[in-house]
């Protein structure tokens, strides 16, 4: 309201504060001002709504997001959660720099376009199987000259229903190496 000079009935506006009560106590209010009529003459009808509890609450998400974010990207393994469409949920950087992409840029693509059709087709059908079984699955596959152990978890929602797989891949050519060296060396 502080921008309304001579405001006209009715012309109304909400802004945040942040005040300290009796006790000392940070309390964030969000403050409406409206221009009304009073015994005749203009006033501004002030209301104020506590949201302190809702800031805090915002804030310890926000906190969290940015813990999880850096847990994510401090990997090596390679991070991906899919919903039940296969549409990307979430990414690790290094995840997304696999594919040459942004990790917020793969936000709500399909995940299965990013891999070869028979690949993308077996992975798919894995995936589906711990939305089916709700229980994890471990398995290695091969995608270019590249063999990732891949761990499927299955996220549960509030019902206890499966409603995304998180998808944690290792990089294992040390695995295939020292195979591939033991066949040669057994020839």
């Amino acid at each position: 309201w502080l921008s309304i000079k001579r405001p006209e009935i009715g012309a109304h506006e909400t802004f945040p504060v942040q005040v300290t009560d009796v006790t000392g106590r940070l309390l964030w209010l969000e403050l409406a001002a409206l221009a009304i009529q009073y015994e005749g003459r203009p006033a501004i009808q002030f209301t104020a709504v506590d949201l302190t509890e809702r800031k805090l609450a915002m804030d310890a998400l926000h906190e969290r997001d940015q813990m999880n974010n850096a847990i994510l990207d401090a990997t090596q393994l390679l991070v991906l959660v899919v919903d039940r469409d296969g549409k990307v949920v979430t990414v690790n950087d290094r995840f997304a720099r696999q594919f040459g992409k942004d990790a917020a840029g793969l936000i709500g693509t399909q995940a299965y376009d990013l891999l070869p059709a028979d690949l993308a087709a077996n992975r798919r059908r894995k995936i589906e199987s711990v939305f089916a079984s709700r229980e994890p699955l471990v398995f290695e596959d091969r995608r270019a000259d590249r063999w990732f152990e891949n761990s499927l978890y299955p996220m549960m929602d509030p019902s206890g229903r499966v409603h995304r797989v998180v998808i944690l891949a290792r990089d294992i050519p040390e695995r295939h190496l020292a195979a591939q060296a033991v066949l040669e060396s057994e020839a």
